[in-house]
């Protein structure tokens, strides 16, 4: 898979690092914590408090990224993330650990929508076809999967290498290697990624001004609000199978040793994630690029995955619908988001990009508790069976009108244009 500009070329170079980062650091994170003498309660807590401090400043962040610059605010975040990987393998202390987890949370809402918004920008820029921002958004995302793999892939080589055991035996050392690629992560966007700003706001617009115009005219906009209810909604119901799968696999192998296998998974989810970003702008082609209809396919099917989920009780049938859900989950994305991002204006889209991530975040919030509270009351299965559910009720929202009626037009602009 490949892109053919040149912008397209280097943003695929970003998002492959910054997957190798993420895909260092995910495996070993609890790992470094526990390793610290940590409990369950503040490793908890420290989670916790990241989310909080990213949902809180999402927003505010979103604005000061469409009003002073997506790459300053982008470059800045990234900073701050090698703050906080230099206190995490540097301290062991639980309030300096706060501290690093507060610096994350901030960075990750400064980044949050930034990279985006000027790549769409760009996209559009280039071809007012849909088409041509659903097969590059779903080109993207192969990349940033692909970095991610080889991210884990490298992590656990490195652990096994017996030369490398008296670096790896302590995870901290995975937090050092992600600390020295930070900064050139951000060489690379500084000199190759040039920011597109179609309409820019003026400096004499106040930020809280920005602020309270953006969250007034989101209300505005039933469009928008349909889609982020929508997926919201599918957030909630795939909370259940995120963060419970490995218990549910777990139960299922009983006493069996197979630690393995959960490895294995994990790759394979990566896997199924890459296959699913190729094969999105073929499936939305069947489609004639009407999204919603793409869209409600992709949750009935994820829906009828959570039934077999509910139904499963031996390893294969659950390992077959693990992998078919990471699949339709990358299938969707690209499609979900061309309607996004023709929903929302260009200079406002870095803002209206960290709401939607702060209604994602709020989303996965309420299906965690929903999921473990139905887990404790009942079991891992029911919670997918409610999943399966909610799933198939987040469809409604693509045959509300205006959400249709967009879609028709964006399938009648891609026509138009081939």
């Amino acid at each position: 898979m490949k892109f053919s500009h040149p912008f397209n070329q280097k943003y695929a170079v970003v998002q492959l690092f910054a997957g190798l980062i993420l895909g260092l650091i995910t495996p070993i994170m609890y790992v470094v914590f526990q390793g610290k003498g940590l409990s369950t309660l503040h490793i908890g807590s420290l989670i916790i408090i990241s989310a909080i401090t990213t949902m809180l400043l999402e927003v505010p962040c979103g604005v000061i990224a469409d009003k002073y610059g997506r790459k300053a605010s982008y470059l800045l975040g990234q900073l701050f993330m090698a703050c906080a990987f230099l206190l995490i393998f540097l301290y062991s202390d639980f309030i300096i650990l706060t501290l690093a987890m507060l610096l994350q949370g901030l960075s990750l809402s400064l980044v949050s929508g930034t990279l985006d918004a000027i790549f769409v920008d760009k996209q559009k820029q280039l071809s007012d076809n849909p088409g041509f921002l659903q097969k590059n958004l779903a080109q993207a995302g192969y990349f940033h999967h692909f970095g991610i793999f080889i991210g884990a892939v490298m992590s656990a080589l490195l652990s096994l290498l017996p030369q490398l055991h008296f670096l790896t035996e302590n995870a901290e050392f995975f937090y050092q290697i992600a600390f020295c690629l930070i900064p050139i992560q951000m060489l690379f966007v500084s000199f190759f990624i040039q920011e597109v700003s179609p309409q820019k706001i003026g400096n004499k617009v106040g930020f809280f001004s920005l602020l309270s115009n953006t969250t007034s005219q989101l209300k505005g906009r039933k469009t928008l609000q349909y889609l982020l209810f929508s997926t919201t909604t599918a957030v909630i119901a795939y909370m259940s199978f995120e963060k419970f799968w490995q218990l549910e696999l777990q139960y299922l192998l009983g006493s069996e040793s197979k630690n393995w296998l959960f490895g294995v998974l994990v790759a394979l989810s990566l896997l199924f994630s890459m296959i699913g970003q190729t094969l999105s702008p073929a499936y939305c082609q069947l489609f004639q690029h009407n999204y919603a209809h793409v869209l409600i396919t992709i949750r009935l099917a994820s829906g009828a995955s959570f039934f077999a989920l509910f139904l499963s009780d031996s390893i294969i049938p659950f390992a077959l619908c693990f992998m078919l859900i990471f699949f339709l989950n990358a299938l969707s994305t690209s499609a979900v988001m061309t309607l996004f991002h023709h929903s929302v204006d260009d200079h406002e889209r870095a803002t209206l990009l960290s709401i939607r991530s702060f209604f994602l975040q709020l989303g996965a919030l309420g299906g965690t508790l929903m999921a473990s509270t139905i887990a404790d009351v009942f079991s891992i299965k029911v919670a997918f069976g409610v999943s399966c559910l909610i799933y198939f009720i987040s469809t409604l929202f693509f045959f509300i009108p205006v959400v249709s009626t967009l879609a028709r037009k964006l399938s009648q602009e891609v026509r138009f244009s081939n």
